[in-house]
């Protein structure tokens, strides 16, 4: 499909995060994903901000009708001194910040439309600290979707809900396996909710801030 992930370094010191997901299903989404991932690895290489290459990036894909249909993207840099997440996003799911000092989840809610849709449309940037022991969670809307019926599903709440409870458990766990363990059990919350599983594709990518 078309749900894919991306992490790489931007400059020393820097990391890239890239949670997307291609409209449409099958093979026609699934190679759209290079076009998509390379081109916004170029952009912020090149742009002077990130709201700079996320809206050049959006004016080629839509101007040279490089999609199909249009993307959602949350794009992300984390600066692992000063431990600051900047980041834009173009009508994905909100990000989540689990908080370790307060419990609390914060939600890194849309700053943009879709990717590729429109021509013309200007994205706007956050920066948001981090602190140790803080856990941030990006994902697609295959998760939030999902539910036994279309009626009953997780929607960001029921994400927000397991988030809570998977990092609170995961402060048991070594620091270094911390990320993996909570992958996993948002996963099986997820499954056991769906009564089986997602009926979408998913991406999920977790961190734990050290």
């Amino acid at each position: 499909g078309g749900d894919f992930f991306d992490v790489f370094p931007v400059e020393k010191g820097c990391t890239g995060l890239v949670v997307a997901d291609l409209s449409g299903k099958g093979l026609s989404a699934a190679s759209e994903v290079a076009t998509v991932r390379n081109m916004t690895r170029y952009a912020l290489y090149t742009a002077t901000t990130m709201a700079d290459a996320v809206t050049q990036l959006n004016q080629v894909l839509a101007e040279q009708n490089l999609l199909t249909g249009f993307a959602t993207l949350f794009l992300g840099t984390y600066d692992h001194a000063l431990r600051t997440l900047t980041y834009v996003n173009c009508g994905q799911e909100p990000g989540l910040v689990w908080r370790s000092g307060t419990g609390e989840v914060e939600e890194l809610r849309p700053t943009g439309s879709v990717l590729g849709g429109f021509a013309g449309s200007v994205f706007q940037q956050e920066v948001v600290p981090l602190f140790r022991g803080d856990v941030l969670a990006l994902f697609t809307d295959g998760m939030t979707e999902v539910g036994a019926t279309r009626r009953e599903m997780l929607e960001i709440a029921g994400i927000t809900r397991l988030l809570r409870e998977c990092a609170r458990e995961g402060t048991k766990i070594a620091e270094g396996n911390r990320a993996e363990a909570i992958t996993a059990a948002l996963i099986a919350g997820i499954d056991a909710f769906g009564e089986g599983g997602a009926r979408d594709d998913i991406a999920l990518l977790v961190g734990v801030v050290q």
